[in-house]
Formats: structure tokens, C-alpha cells, sequence
């Protein structure tokens, strides 16, 4: 590989057009500028040596084309074909994939060791929530005479009267009519002060494990979305290291009869 100057490469652009010329009138003195990644040949780039020389055949040309049609890519990749949006993708699945993909496993074991601490407390307080629901039920049941399977908003009322009646009135005089409960399955009556007191904080500490989880999931999602641009940030780190690796290196186009200059560095693939 030639690494050179701006004015260097100039002159052996010169150099190719009057050196070697093309075997036909359409590409004759003229030289292809080609680019390759990984530091390999375009395919149809072959170096200036006496072994490629004259070996213009029509299989060499099958094979070329055939080669050809594999550099279509659309994203930037590195020399080992690790693409950034690959890694952004894997990671935003599964945190952590993405930079054992990009070669970042430390980095990986990060995000992957906060997944799983984020849905260990997601799971735990679901538990717990659930548990202490079934505790103020049964609670509820035992001490004011609940029965059936009221929802959340009536437990929260019952915390806060000691019985229908009282309710009732309280929304009479606050003319929320509407409020009001009826019917034999909606009567309530705690036995005592501290037992509806003891109900409410069952409630209450249920109420905020429910809540937790909702802040786990956003946890969840929070560390996948970061993780994924970690990982496609430390993919285009690489991709932009390697681009400051090319260098210029000379041969001979045989797809198109004519000097190629080819650079060896970083390219869209």
C-alpha cells in the first residue's frame, strides 16, 4: 500500500493515463478510481504484476461481474462488517447484544447486568403488590363486613369512613349525589378506628408497588434505547478510525481495460 500525498497522487494519475493505456478507443488513457473496505481489492482490481498481465478471459470477467453485484450495501460498516444500526437494533432487543456484537463486552455487561436488576424490581413489585391486595381484601372483608369483589375506588372510600351512612352524608352535604353508594353489597362497617386505620396502610403501601412498576418499565425502555446508541456509537467510532487507515494503492481495471487507483481504507458498502 502507497500512502501519499495529494500531489503525489496527482502525478501517478499522469503517469497511468500516458503509461498504460486501454486496449480500446473508449477507455483509452483513461484510469478508474475504484474504492474498497477491509483492506482487500475492489474485485475486479487486480494488482500491476507480470502474473495478471494479459490475463484477460472470459471467465476472469464472469467471475468479476459475479463479485460485483455482492458490494451493494446500504449502511456504513467495518472492515469486519459490523454495521451501526445492527448494533443499535440488537442491543434496543436485548441490552448488552449490541456491544458483544460490536466488540464491547464490558460495556455489555453494563447495560445487560441493569436489564436484569430493572426487571428483578419490576417482578418484585408486582409480587408485592398483589400480596398485599389479597392481605386488604381479606382484611376488609373480616373486619367491615365486605362482601363480592368491589373495585379499587371503593376500597379507597372505605378507608376513609368508618361506615355507608357517614359516607353518604359527607356527599349529601358536598351534593355529589352521584357518589353515593347503594344496595346491600355495598355496605360497610369497621369494627374499630385502628382497624380501618391498619386497612389503609395496606392499601396505601399496595398502591405503591403497583406504581413502582410502571417506573421499572420506563427503566426498561430507558436502558434499551440507550444502550442501542451506545452500541451504534461505538460501531461508528470504529468505522471512523478506520477511515483515517486508507491509503492509495495501484493496479489494473480489468472490467474496464484500463489503470486503477484503488483506496484501501473505510467505503460504503
Amino acid at each position: 500500500m502507497l500512502k501519499t500525498t495529494k500531489y503525489t497522487q496527482c502525478f501517478i494519475i499522469l503517469l497511468l493515463i500516458f503509461s498504460f493505456p486501454g486496449s480500446s478507443a473508449g477507455t483509452r488513457g483513461k484510469v478508474t478510481c475504484t474504492t474498497s473496505s477491509a483492506g482487500h481489492p475492489h474485485p475486479s482490481f487486480f494488482p500491476l504484476d507480470s502474473r495478471f498481465r494479459g490475463n484477460d478471459t472470459s471467465a476472469t470477467r464472469n467471475s468479476i461481474s459475479t463479485n460485483q453485484k455482492k458490494l451493494i450495501r446500504v449502511s456504513p460498516r467495518t472492515k469486519s462488517g459490523i454495521s451501526p444500526s445492527t448494533a443499535f437494533f440488537r442491543s434496543l432487543a436485548l441490552p448488552g447484544w449490541g456491544h458483544h456484537y460490536a466488540g464491547k463486552p464490558v460495556r455489555g455487561a453494563v447495560f445487560s447486568t441493569l436489564e436484569l436488576g430493572l426487571w428483578t424490581g419490576l417482578l418484585l413489585s408486582h409480587y408485592s403488590g398483589v400480596s398485599l391486595q389479597q392481605t386488604y381484601e381479606s382484611y376488609a372483608s373480616e373486619h367491615a363486613g365486605i362482601q363480592g369483589s368491589p373495585d379499587h375506588q371503593f376500597y379507597v372510600d372505605i378507608g376513609q369512613y368508618s361506615n355507608r351512612d357517614e359516607f353518604n352524608r359527607i356527599k349529601r352535604q358536598q351534593r355529589d349525589y352521584d357518589l353515593q353508594y347503594w344496595g346491600e353489597s355495598s355496605w360497610w362497617q369497621w369494627d374499630s378506628a385502628s382497624n380501618r386505620e391498619r386497612f389503609k396502610d395496606l392499601r396505601i403501601r399496595s398502591d405503591r408497588h403497583f406504581n413502582n412498576v410502571y417506573f421499572f418499565v420506563g427503566g426498561l425502555l430507558l436502558n434499551r434505547l440507550i444502550a442501542g446508541v451506545d452500541a451504534a456509537r461505538s460501531v461508528t467510532a470504529e468505522i471512523k478510525r478506520e477511515r483515517k487507515e486508507g491509503g492509495i494503492k495501484i493496479g489494473f481495471d480489468y472490467t474496464r481495460n484500463s489503470p486503477a487507483i484503488i483506496w484501501t481504507g473505510w467505503a460504503w458498502r
